[in-house]
This record gives structure tokens, sequence and C-alpha cells, in this order.
């Protein structure tokens, strides 16, 4: 939860950077080994219901930063947060990709208007009810 208020409450205010856009941007997070943010940008920008990603463009991004970690964010225009398929798809292989080069895929958000959803919170909430 800790990380979801830091990222779209307040402090750093990625969520109203996206909430008046029209089309859906993708945005990563790098964080040190404490999970702060040490740097965040927007990589890349798409229509009004989908965006083309890139992991390799990811990666780069993070090691440049010579980041521990990332958080992934981005918007759903339409303001649902609820995960598509390709939401769900995406995030797996993020996992496996940062496995594999020994990066923390620290979490993976959707901004809506008013609301976020994150994979780390509802995980969290997943084992609770178990």
């Amino acid at each position: 939860y800790e990380i979801g208020v830091r990222l779209v409450g307040s402090e750093m205010c990625i969520r109203d950077s996206f909430q008046s856009e029209e089309q859906e941007s993708v945005c990563i997070a790098c964080t040190d080994i404490h999970n702060e943010i040490i740097d965040w940008k927007i990589l890349f920008v798409g229509g009004g219901c989908e965006c083309i990603l890139y992991p390799d463009k990811i990666f780069q991004y993070a090691l440049r930063c010579s980041a521990q970690g990332i958080i992934m964010i981005h918007n759903h225009p339409t303001g649902d947060i609820h995960p598509s398929k390709q939401d769900e798809s995406f995030t797996r292989r993020l996992e496996r990709g940062c496995e594999i080069i020994g990066l923390h895929l620290v979490d993976f958000m959707i901004v809506g208007r008013d609301t976020y959803h994150s994979w780390r919170e509802a995980s969290l909430v997943n084992e609770l009810k178990k």
C-alpha cells in the first residue's frame, strides 16, 4: 500500500500528469535498493485504448538509471482501472524479464480518474483473504 500512496498520492502527483490524458501513456519509475524513486519518465504514448510497449526500452532505461527495481504506471483514459488481459500478459512478461536481468518489479499500476489499481496491493489483499 505504501508504494501506491507514495506514487499516486499527493507526494509525487504522477496521477495528475495522467488524469486529463486522452491517450494511454506508460511511465516507468526506477527505484533504488530501498524502493525509493530515483527517476521516472513517460516512455510510451499510445492511442485512446492501447499503447505498444517495448520491454527492451524499459530495461535500457532502468539500467541507465542504475535502478534496482522498476514500477510501471500507466493510465486508462476511460477511467476504468480494471486490468485488461493485455495488462496481465505484459505484467507476467515484464516479471520474467526482470528476473533474468536482476531487477525487482516493485509494482505495476493502472491510474484512473480518481483512483488506481496496484498489482502488489491486490496481491497482498488476496493473500490476506486466504
